[in-house]
């Protein structure tokens, strides 16, 4: 829309007009009710003043009432400058922002061999308030769980490794906490996107109460490998989210690592390399 010069505005003109209105009102006041003989010289003219001071005084407003409207124009102008300079400068931070973001997922495809990322997926899961007219670095919740989803992934993560090390602690032994830590880290690993490449390292799976087939780095040596792995992976989303995911390390007791080998068995989708191209395949 295009802006308006200070003598297009109809508040100038509203203002001007009353101005003159009250100023030839009480001029034509003084005329009427008074009887002035008009005397030639300069005496008449000062005389024409004088009597006409009120009304002359009135349209001598005139001058501070353009010079007020003219400034709040020019206020206007300069605000709605500055709104425009802020937003296209969001709208470039914000798609500089993204393209950032993407070349973050590509190194972490790479690093952990992963399948493709949408990373706008995942940008709109870490950065949901993010928008080309609002952009913010910090990773962040929305309404109200305010706290970023790599910290609220973690602090759960942090809990029931907790849970699982106080077994040995009690000497209570049980595969009920383990089932539910490799069911929620196998859900939060979908949720954020970390779906490594099935390899002699990384078996398809089915986990309860999940039905979709998905898949989760299980070593011969080491169990929660995937745990570890998905720990690194949210730390460097976490460098970029300006958030500090905290983890806890397994215990390497065997007894738990036992019970997490029984558990991941379970889990396990049967699978064989081809012999010529060495592509994995699951069994029917």
């Amino acid at each position: 829309m295009k802006e308006k010069s200070l003598f297009q505005l109809k508040r100038l003109w509203i203002l001007i007009l009353m101005v003159l209105f009250l100023s030839g009102s009480v001029a034509a006041h003084i005329f009427l009710s008074s009887d002035l003989t008009y005397v030639p010289g300069y005496m008449g003219v000062n005389g024409l003043l004088e009597v006409f001071k009120v009304p002359l005084g009135i349209l001598a407003l005139l001058f501070p009432v353009v010079a007020l409207v003219s400034a709040s124009h020019r206020s206007e102008q300069t605000k709605k400058q500055i709104i425009i300079s802020e937003s296209q400068n969001s709208f470039a931070n914000y798609y500089k922002h993204v393209e950032e973001f993407e070349k973050i997922t590509l190194l972490l495809e790479k690093r952990f061999n992963l399948e493709y990322i949408n990373h706008r997926e995942l940008y709109f899961i870490l950065f949901p308030l993010n928008s080309p007219s609002h952009v913010k670095t910090d990773s962040t919740g929305i309404g109200v769980r305010p706290h970023s989803k790599i910290y609220i992934i973690s602090k759960a993560l942090y809990d029931l490794v907790d849970v699982i090390n106080h077994m040995e602690d009690q000497e209570a032994y049980s595969s009920m906490p383990v089932n539910s830590f490799f069911s929620v880290l196998s859900s939060f690993s979908k949720e954020l996107k970390f779906m490594p490449k099935e390899s002699a390292e990384c078996h398809r799976v089915t986990v309860e109460p999940f039905l979709d087939r998905r898949t989760m780095m299980i070593k011969e040596n080491d169990p929660f490998i995937h745990y570890h792995a998905f720990a690194e992976y949210l730390s460097i989303l976490g460098s970029f989210c300006n958030v500090v995911p905290e983890f806890k390390r397994v215990s390497d007791s065997p007894e738990i690592s036992k019970l997490a080998f029984r558990v991941l068995d379970k889990y396990k989708i049967p699978f064989y390399q081809d012999p010529e191209t060495g592509e994995i395949l699951t069994s029917r």
